[in-house]
């Protein structure tokens, strides 16, 4: 009779796994977490908040997500850079030459792109940034390329 019971012990986990899905909650996987969607829907790895970014200890973990943001330029550079945040919480901008805009302190801005960590130095030359604005940027080691701005 116990070894009746032992095997059976051993048995029941792997007739259990093997039930039919009818028997399962249809919101967890096997492993009893949720699914990820892949597909329809606005994806959450778009930041539409600022302080997302700025408030990161590292920001390295933000590289390659993609944002949406709604902001006023809080300090503009020339026609294809400029900071928005404010104090120590503040992310450069660099757009291409080809996409410019007219930045004015205060002016709105609503700015897509991706977060990118810092190129070489020469590429950095292009966007005429100040030594203290170059400073800055490298403290911060993330900027964001923007690739549509509208006010």
């Amino acid at each position: 009779m116990l070894v009746l019971i032992g095997i059976s012990a051993l048995i029941y986990p792997g007739l259990v796994d093997r039930a039919p899905a009818r028997n399962r909650d249809s919101g967890t996987s096997s492993s009893g977490t949720a699914p990820i969607g892949t597909t329809g829907g606005e994806s959450p790895a778009i930041i539409r908040e600022l302080e997302t970014i700025t408030g990161s200890n590292d920001g390295h973990e933000l590289i390659g997500r993609r944002v949406d943001l709604h902001v006023p330029i809080q300090q503009p550079i020339n026609d294809v850079a400029f900071w928005i945040g404010a104090g120590d919480n503040r992310i450069l901008v660099v757009l291409p030459s080809s996409t410019s805009i007219q930045a004015y302190d205060g002016s709105p801005v609503a700015v897509s792109g991706t977060i990118q960590g810092l190129p070489d130095p020469e590429a950095m030359s292009s966007w005429g940034l100040t030594e203290a604005d170059r400073e800055e940027l490298l403290q911060r080691k993330i900027y964001i390329r923007g690739e549509t701005a509208e006010h």
